[in-house]
Protein backbone atom coordinates (compact mmCIF):
# COMPACT_ATOMS: atom_id res chain seq x y z
CA UNK A 1 0.00 0.00 0.00
CA UNK A 2 1.54 3.59 -0.86
CA UNK A 3 1.66 6.07 1.77
CA UNK A 4 -0.94 8.61 0.94
CA UNK A 5 -3.47 11.00 3.17
CA UNK A 6 -6.51 8.70 1.47
CA UNK A 7 -5.30 6.69 3.47
CA UNK A 8 -5.10 7.96 6.64
CA UNK A 9 -8.29 9.51 6.29
CA UNK A 10 -10.04 6.81 5.26
CA UNK A 11 -8.26 5.01 8.25
CA UNK A 12 -9.62 7.85 10.46
CA UNK A 13 -12.98 7.68 9.25
CA UNK A 14 -13.31 4.14 10.00
CA UNK A 15 -12.59 4.88 13.91
CA UNK A 16 -15.78 7.68 13.34
CA UNK A 17 -18.02 5.49 11.63
CA UNK A 18 -17.53 2.77 13.82
CA UNK A 19 -18.04 4.96 17.51
CA UNK A 20 -21.04 6.84 14.98
CA UNK A 21 -22.67 3.44 14.90
CA UNK A 22 -22.52 2.37 18.51
CA UNK A 23 -23.75 5.98 19.80
CA UNK A 24 -26.69 5.35 17.00
CA UNK A 25 -27.60 2.05 17.84
CA UNK A 26 -27.27 3.23 22.12
CA UNK A 27 -29.67 6.54 20.81
CA UNK A 28 -31.85 4.13 19.39
CA UNK A 29 -32.89 2.14 21.65
CA UNK A 30 -32.94 5.33 24.34
CA UNK A 31 -35.21 6.57 21.85
CA UNK A 32 -37.45 3.30 21.78
CA UNK A 33 -38.15 3.94 25.76
CA UNK A 34 -37.53 7.62 25.84
CA UNK A 35 -38.46 9.31 22.91
CA UNK A 36 -36.92 12.01 21.59
CA UNK A 37 -34.38 13.95 21.79
CA UNK A 38 -32.74 10.33 20.93
CA UNK A 39 -34.53 9.60 17.66
CA UNK A 40 -32.71 12.81 16.07
CA UNK A 41 -29.09 11.61 17.47
CA UNK A 42 -29.80 8.04 16.07
CA UNK A 43 -30.18 10.38 12.99
CA UNK A 44 -27.46 12.17 12.96
CA UNK A 45 -25.31 9.15 13.59
CA UNK A 46 -26.60 7.55 10.51
CA UNK A 47 -25.24 10.92 9.01
CA UNK A 48 -21.96 10.75 10.09
CA UNK A 49 -21.87 7.18 9.31
CA UNK A 50 -22.88 7.59 5.60
CA UNK A 51 -20.21 10.23 5.40
CA UNK A 52 -17.41 9.01 7.13
CA UNK A 53 -17.84 6.08 5.08
CA UNK A 54 -17.45 7.75 1.28
CA UNK A 55 -13.19 8.09 1.81
CA UNK A 56 -13.57 4.54 3.00
CA UNK A 57 -15.22 3.10 -0.51
CA UNK A 58 -12.84 5.54 -2.30
CA UNK A 59 -9.46 3.48 -0.52
CA UNK A 60 -11.47 0.09 -1.05
CA UNK A 61 -11.56 1.37 -4.74
CA UNK A 62 -7.95 2.30 -5.40
CA UNK A 63 -6.62 -1.29 -4.04
CA UNK A 64 -8.70 -3.05 -6.13
CA UNK A 65 -9.57 -1.30 -9.23
CA UNK A 66 -6.56 -2.73 -11.09
CA UNK A 67 -7.18 -5.88 -10.30
CA UNK A 68 -10.70 -6.40 -10.54
CA UNK A 69 -12.05 -2.70 -11.95
CA UNK A 70 -15.60 -3.94 -13.25
CA UNK A 71 -16.39 -5.25 -9.72
CA UNK A 72 -14.51 -2.26 -7.85
CA UNK A 73 -16.15 0.29 -10.21
CA UNK A 74 -19.87 -1.16 -9.39
CA UNK A 75 -19.13 -1.39 -5.51
CA UNK A 76 -17.57 2.16 -5.39
CA UNK A 77 -20.96 3.82 -7.85
CA UNK A 78 -23.60 2.03 -5.82
CA UNK A 79 -21.71 2.75 -2.58
CA UNK A 80 -21.73 6.01 -2.62
CA UNK A 81 -24.76 6.23 -4.48
CA UNK A 82 -26.68 5.06 -1.92
CA UNK A 83 -24.52 7.21 1.10
CA UNK A 84 -25.25 9.85 -0.74
CA UNK A 85 -29.20 9.37 -0.97
CA UNK A 86 -29.22 8.20 2.71
CA UNK A 87 -27.37 11.13 3.66
CA UNK A 88 -29.45 13.74 2.27
CA UNK A 89 -32.63 11.72 3.65
CA UNK A 90 -31.42 11.52 7.24
CA UNK A 91 -30.32 14.80 6.58
CA UNK A 92 -33.65 16.32 5.63
CA UNK A 93 -35.17 14.48 8.27
CA UNK A 94 -33.06 15.85 10.95
CA UNK A 95 -33.87 19.39 9.58
CA UNK A 96 -37.88 18.33 9.66
CA UNK A 97 -37.74 18.99 6.14
CA UNK A 98 -39.38 15.22 5.80
CA UNK A 99 -41.37 13.16 8.41
CA UNK A 100 -40.08 9.37 9.07
CA UNK A 101 -42.30 7.45 6.81
CA UNK A 102 -40.68 9.32 3.87
CA UNK A 103 -37.15 7.69 5.19
CA UNK A 104 -37.84 5.13 2.77
CA UNK A 105 -34.51 6.02 0.73
CA UNK A 106 -32.04 6.06 3.57
CA UNK A 107 -33.20 2.63 4.61
CA UNK A 108 -32.31 1.52 0.73
CA UNK A 109 -28.95 3.49 0.51
CA UNK A 110 -27.28 1.62 3.32
CA UNK A 111 -28.75 -1.87 2.33
CA UNK A 112 -27.37 -0.92 -1.17
CA UNK A 113 -24.29 -0.10 0.80
CA UNK A 114 -24.28 -3.14 2.15
CA UNK A 115 -24.02 -4.24 -0.81
CA UNK A 116 -21.07 -2.28 -1.73
CA UNK A 117 -19.58 -4.19 1.40
CA UNK A 118 -19.88 -7.38 0.39
CA UNK A 119 -18.64 -6.65 -3.09
CA UNK A 120 -15.16 -4.82 -1.30
CA UNK A 121 -14.98 -8.06 1.19
CA UNK A 122 -15.24 -10.47 -1.20
CA UNK A 123 -12.58 -8.82 -3.45
CA UNK A 124 -10.37 -8.06 -0.07
CA UNK A 125 -11.01 -12.16 0.08
CA UNK A 126 -9.97 -13.60 -3.40
CA UNK A 127 -7.04 -10.77 -3.83
CA UNK A 128 -5.67 -11.20 -0.23
CA UNK A 129 -5.47 -7.46 0.50
CA UNK A 130 -6.39 -7.25 3.77
CA UNK A 131 -6.45 -10.45 6.46
CA UNK A 132 -9.35 -12.91 6.12
CA UNK A 133 -10.80 -11.68 9.06
CA UNK A 134 -11.41 -8.03 7.68
CA UNK A 135 -12.64 -9.13 5.02
CA UNK A 136 -15.06 -11.65 6.49
CA UNK A 137 -16.46 -9.21 8.98
CA UNK A 138 -16.57 -6.77 6.01
CA UNK A 139 -18.64 -9.38 4.33
CA UNK A 140 -21.21 -9.91 7.49
CA UNK A 141 -21.34 -6.22 7.90
CA UNK A 142 -22.56 -5.83 4.27
CA UNK A 143 -25.18 -8.82 4.84
CA UNK A 144 -26.29 -6.89 7.87
CA UNK A 145 -27.24 -4.01 5.99
CA UNK A 146 -28.64 -5.92 2.95
CA UNK A 147 -30.65 -8.20 5.36
CA UNK A 148 -32.43 -4.67 7.08
CA UNK A 149 -33.66 -3.74 3.70
CA UNK A 150 -35.34 -7.39 2.79
CA UNK A 151 -36.73 -7.25 5.71
CA UNK A 152 -37.85 -3.71 5.81
CA UNK A 153 -39.66 -4.15 2.00
CA UNK A 154 -41.41 -7.39 3.49
CA UNK A 155 -42.75 -6.36 6.39
CA UNK A 156 -40.98 -3.17 7.57
CA UNK A 157 -38.75 -2.49 10.35
CA UNK A 158 -40.82 -5.22 12.85
CA UNK A 159 -40.02 -8.19 10.57
CA UNK A 160 -37.31 -10.40 11.56
CA UNK A 161 -34.52 -9.76 9.17
CA UNK A 162 -35.04 -6.27 9.82
CA UNK A 163 -33.89 -7.05 13.19
CA UNK A 164 -31.11 -9.96 12.44
CA UNK A 165 -30.02 -7.51 9.97
CA UNK A 166 -29.76 -4.70 12.40
CA UNK A 167 -28.09 -6.58 15.11
CA UNK A 168 -25.67 -8.17 12.60
CA UNK A 169 -24.58 -4.79 11.04
CA UNK A 170 -24.14 -3.03 14.63
CA UNK A 171 -22.20 -5.68 15.67
CA UNK A 172 -19.70 -6.46 12.55
CA UNK A 173 -19.75 -2.77 10.63
CA UNK A 174 -17.96 -1.42 13.72
CA UNK A 175 -15.82 -4.18 14.35
CA UNK A 176 -14.68 -3.69 10.40
CA UNK A 177 -14.49 -0.61 10.41
CA UNK A 178 -12.20 -0.50 13.58
CA UNK A 179 -10.26 -3.18 12.03
CA UNK A 180 -9.85 -1.73 8.30
CA UNK A 181 -8.72 1.67 10.14
CA UNK A 182 -6.57 -0.06 12.08
CA UNK A 183 -5.07 -2.11 8.87
CA UNK A 184 -4.99 1.66 6.46
CA UNK A 185 -3.15 3.85 9.65
CA UNK A 186 -0.52 1.25 10.04
CA UNK A 187 0.11 0.25 6.54
CA UNK A 188 -1.31 3.21 4.62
Amino acid sequence: MENKPIFRVAGWCGYIAAGATIVGFITFVIFLILGDPFGIMNDIASVIIALTSIPILLVLHQLHRVNYAGASWIGLLLGIAALIVAAVTQTMLVLNVIEYKQTVPATIGFGVFGISLMIYGYLSRIGESFPRKISTWGIFAGLGYFLVVIGFLLGQQNHPLSYVGGLMSVIAFPTWAIMLGNHFLRTG
